[in-house]
């Protein structure tokens, strides 16, 4: 294995080109009039709405939008005064998401992967140019945020894990706790991060009270989501379906299993077409770093393949989710819908590019058949 560097020529074009994108989607979302009459964007402006105390007339649909996104409209519309307003706000906001989201990825690749300053800015500024990233910036929704927040999970995760420091294994809790606000397939994470605390219990790592009361504060964090969206649904989204019981109904269903993996393949098909197979790349390098160094035994004190495998476990089971929420869809880009999964690009995009810096003969002979 051998560090691959960039050169600083390659890094200046690829900034530059970062550069050049920002600049033009942040003029995008200046000259942006008002809103669009788009189901999702006109769901998370009226979110906002509530949230700073307006009564709205309910939304005859059976979807639900979660309220964490009502707090960047609402403010938006609490600071401009207008609905036009709240969504030019929204949009810069998430131009500035955007920028956090590619300072982070360069940040985490840095500190948490061990890769060279150049390379950090390397993977900043391909994080951020994206189409995931920028582009779905110029929507009034939650996506930039939620990628945001998928990083700032990972590298709590790696964090604590070094650490073990009592306020922050309790922190971690909160803030998984309080993710499912933002995004709903971020209740997945729950149960991941309270089996690493329990697991962290039993092998003495922390205290197992703090274990206890870190699945308590995670519950807790959850009950304040949980409460946050059923405000927003009832007054709201009177005609939304419940999805959770739909999607377990579907669970035990073997008649659609064949189905599922339909679109979970779709899915995953998605993820790595999209990154010219760099994402299969990332996936293969973590579950070989997962499994090296002493297996299985010795992961959960190690940050950086703990973190690799919470990154593992994390997207298999928004993919799993992802192919029970589309098994009924009615569009063609539903068997190979991306926006479920986009939440875990940047992160699994950091992970690919760290394992072409690392470990490029490695990467030489698994690039092509992920391909």
């Amino acid at each position: 294995i051998r560090n691959s560097e960039p050169s600083s020529l390659q890094a200046r074009i690829v900034l530059f080109a970062a550069v050049v994108c920002g600049v033009f989607m942040a003029s995008v979302a200046l000259r942006q009039a008002g809103p669009t009459v788009h189901p999702d964007e006109w769901g998370f402006l009226s979110n906002g709405q509530v949230l700073i105390g307006h009564i709205e007339a309910p939304i005859p649909t059976g979807s639900f939008y979660p309220a964490g996104y009502g707090v960047v409209t609402g403010l938006g519309a609490l600071l401009t005064g207008s609905l036009p307003g709240a969504y030019r706000f929204s949009l810069l906001a998430n131009v500035v998401l955007a920028i956090a989201t590619a300072w982070f990825a360069g940040r985490l690749a840095v500190r948490g992967f061990g890769a060279s300053k150049l390379m950090g800015r390397l993977v900043a500024a391909l994080v951020f140019v994206l189409p995931g990233t920028i582009v779905t910036a110029m929507f009034a929704w939650p996506e930039t945020a939620s990628r945001l927040a998928f990083l700032v999970f990972i590298s709590l995760v790696m964090t604590v894990a070094k650490n073990r420091s009592a306020i922050q294994v309790v922190g971690l809790g909160l803030f998984t706790g309080l993710m499912p606000a933002l995004h709903g397939r971020f209740t997945l994470l729950i149960p991941v991060v309270g089996l690493v605390f329990l697991w962290w219990g039993i092998q003495r790592l922390i205290a197992r009270r703090v274990a206890l009361l870190a699945v308590s504060v995670t519950a807790i964090g959850y009950g304040c989501s949980h409460f946050l969206n059923q405000f927003v649904k009832r007054s709201l989204y009177q005609a939304s379906y419940d999805q959770e019981s739909r999607l377990l109904r579907r669970l035990f269903d073997p008649t659609v299993w064949p189905a599922l993996l339909r679109t979970m393949a779709g899915q995953t098909w998605y993820l790595t077409a999209t990154s010219c197979g760099l994402i299969g790349v990332g996936v293969v390098f973590a579950v070989w770093r997962i499994r090296s160094e002493g297996g299985a035994r010795t992961v959960s004190s190690d940050p950086q393949r703990l973190g690799l495998l919470v990154l593992v476990a994390s997207s298999l089971l928004v993919i799993f989710t992802g192919g029970l929420q589309l098994l009924y869809g009615r569009r063609a880009d539903h068997l190979i819908y991306g926006r479920y999964v986009e939440v875990m690009v940047p992160a699994l995009w950091l992970v690919g590019i760290v394992a072409l810096y690392r470990a490029q003969r490695f990467v030489t002979r698994v690039w092509p058949v992920s391909v």
